[in-house]
């Protein structure tokens, strides 16, 4: 038993019509409060910025021209229980030298504990300076006014009908220089009606100095491209279909208090930050003694890198990294019970600072529910009724989902964790949102239309709209996945096909313990047939298996790599589906620290490069997961949900199955 109970979990129901009452009322929880629930949380917050934003300036770090590039908790070592030390880690771009301060701040004792610059390094940009500085900058600049009245928008009407798109360079353009901040704009026409995606003004971008607050070059293609002139209001065309919802109407079966999560036989805490945005930390599954065995001691998304295809020279720089550059707890947006979630779905508000030291609430940025997931088993054996004899076992599963999600720019990323009853993870990342578009004066593909050997048509584009067109593209999510199965010390085996073992079997898989950092890299696309395994040798279940965990990455296509593409210098982690790295609480992210610079404390590819012994060690699995994006006119105005994903599957982590008697 647990606290929950042994499987007398409330009824989760679905029906045409439901008479689900309104959900429960939000929580609020503050970045650096992560524990039980807090009372009044969201001032909690704003008290605690403003003591680490007070501390610093007393310390002579700060003051009111600088910025806060973050503001996050300093997490506990593995393995310890109870609430986080009150201790913030903070970093600071102090202007205009543009010089980069980092270090952590005692709230019990209002006391920096220790600080330091870091050279030669760039931040992201702040919302400020991407929704703000730059919208007032470029539609002032001489050169891109006269660019967009040659595409049919005057200077007086441009203010009005001109939205700046802002971007960071990117990891395809060299960093800037010394004393630099830059940016890159594209333009789209506003719309009365529905969104400005569908309008691109093409064939001209323009790189920023929020530094110096000038434009320093407008990129040009010297055709030009109308401007698609159908408004989209993006409203549901779906008619005649019955409503259906899901209820639960005796209430739900999780215990939430503040970031705690206890279902079933799961317990874990998550967490929010600027950058990850949903983290979950010290997930545990009891088994049939109750006695809790770990499984996951943190899981995040590590980085998004998104290489577009056209090379030329206003889509050729076109590589975001989505987590990097923008945040993804920052770019979060409400999942609104009752649309994104289900009405009787918890959710949290979620505090975080802005980069001047204030409260940034994220509401709704994370929402946890059960989900129905259909039979969790059943079978049947009947024989002739005079016999007595029927076997009609069944029963219904479910899953804990935990999720959050995130618009950056035209895209929007539903980020769910589930826990299920049979102690499985799954992770899936769906892609929503608006393709990004390009204008061309073709009304009909030229594609089709022309008579070729297709062994020899190259296509990067596809016509989507009379006049629109969207790029082939590649969303490659890095997963970072600290492992922890029953104890921190584990190896990772891989699991492929055998041969024929003549006389005995017509086939056969085979298993393989990887022994070093570089003996774990696998290319992108060849993961084995059965995925690989993490497991325990140091312990045994009562039948004798190490107990482990299966990892099973599902991609949606096979991404499409070239050695020479310059983003693959920063995202190497690209290339490679798997990669193990020996664990290092300051190793969080594959790109390292700082995606627009040099990154001071390495790489996945450098950590990898130390080749560590990883067999029987405390190690992390760095899985790469690709939606290859080949856009289609379906998938125009707005797409249907493109979803990868890892599965975390018990195997033998157990003696026997946890959800039967």
């Amino acid at each position: 038993m647990n606290s929950l109970g042994m499987i007398m979990l409330p009824v989760l129901a679905l029906a045409a019509v439901s008479g689900c009452s309104d959900g429960p009322e939000p929580s609020t929880v503050s970045a650096l409060g992560v524990g039980g629930a807090q009372e009044d949380a969201e001032e909690a917050a704003a008290a605690d910025f403003a003591a680490v934003k007070a501390g610093v300036e007393k310390a002579g770090l700060f003051d009111e021209k600088d910025l806060f590039m973050s503001i996050d908790p300093v997490e506990p070592p593995k393995g310890r229980a109870g609430a986080w030390p009150r201790v913030a880690r903070f970093e600071i771009l102090r202007k205009p030298e543009l010089k980069v301060i980092v270090g952590t701040f005692d709230l019990e004792k209002a006391a920096v504990l220790e600080s330091r610059e870091v050279k030669d390094v760039e931040p992201w940009l702040t919302d400020s300076e991407l929704l703000e500085d730059i919208q007032r900058i470029v539609l002032a600049d001489a050169g891109v006014q006269e660019e967009l009245a040659h595409r049919g928008i005057p200077v007086v009407d441009q203010q009005r009908r001109v939205r700046v798109d802002p971007w960071a360079t990117g990891a395809r353009s060299a960093p800037s220089g010394h004393g630099q901040r830059l940016a890159r704009c594209l333009f789209f026409e506003r719309s009365s009606e529905g969104t400005y995606y569908t309008h691109p003004i093409e064939g001209v971008t323009a790189l920023v100095d929020l530094a110096s607050e000038k434009v320093l070059s407008v990129e040009k293609d010297p055709d030009l491209f109308p401007v698609s002139s159908r408004s989209r209001l993006l409203t549901s065309e779906l008619k005649g279909l019955q409503r259906l919802e899901s209820s639960m109407p005796d209430g739900v079966s999780f215990v939430a208090d503040g970031n705690n999560v206890a279902w079933w036989k799961w317990k874990l805490r998550w967490s929010f930050n600027a950058r990850e945005g949903l983290v979950i930390h010290g997930a545990t599954f009891d088994d049939a003694e109750g006695k809790a065995h770990d499984v996951l001691a943190r899981g995040s998304i590590s980085e998004i890198a998104v290489p577009y295809a056209p090379s030329s020279p206003t889509w050729g720089w076109r590589c975001a990294m989505d987590e990097g550059e923008y945040g993804l707890g920052r770019c979060s947006t409400p999942l609104t019970p009752g649309k994104v979630t289900p009405a009787f779905a918890k959710s949290f508000h979620c505090a975080i600072a802005d980069e001047f030291g204030d409260v940034s609430l994220k509401e709704h940025a994370v929402a946890i529910y059960e989900r129905s997931r259909g039979p969790l088993w059943m079978h049947n054996e009947e024989w002739p009724a005079d016999s007595g004899y029927a076997v009609t076992p069944f029963e219904e599963d479910r899953e804990l989902v935990i999720c959050t999600l995130a618009t950056v720019g035209n895209y929007d990323y539903l980020f769910e964790w589930s826990f299920t009853l049979s102690g499985a993870v799954r992770l899936r990342v769906s892609l929503h949102g608006i393709l990004l578009s390009s204008g061309t004066q073709d009304k009909t593909c030229a594609e089709c239309r022309a008579v070729v050997d297709a062994d020899d048509t190259l296509l990067s584009r596809h016509l989507v709209e009379a006049n629109t067109g969207a790029p082939l593209h590649q969303h490659l999510i890095s997963v970072r996945l600290d492992l922890d199965v029953d104890g921190e010390k584990n190896s990772v085996t891989e699991e492929d096909a055998g041969g024929a073992d003549k006389g005995k079997a017509y086939y056969t898989w085979k298993r393989r313990t990887l022994k070093t950092e570089k003996d774990s890299v696998r290319e992108a696309g060849a993961s084995p047939a059965f995925g690989w395994r993490v497991e325990n040798p140091g312990k045994t279940t009562s039948l004798g298996h190490h107990p482990s965990y299966r990892v099973l990455p599902h991609s949606h296509g096979k991404p499409v790599i070239v050695a020479d593409d310059p983003f693959v210098k920063k995202a190497w982690f690209a290339r490679h589906e798997l990669a193990v790295t020996r664990y290092d609480a300051s190793q969080l992210f594959a790109c390292g620290d700082y995606v627009l610079s040099e990154s001071p404390g390495g790489t996945l590819e450098t950590w990898v490069a130390d080749d560590q012994p990883v067999a029987g060690e405390d190690v992390v699995c760095w899985v790469t997961l690709s939606a290859v994006h080949l856009p289609c006119a379906e998938q125009w105005p707005i797409m249907p949900p493109v979803t990868v994903g890892v599965d975390l599957m018990p195997d033998d982590f157990l003696s026997e199955s946890p959800t039967v008697r």
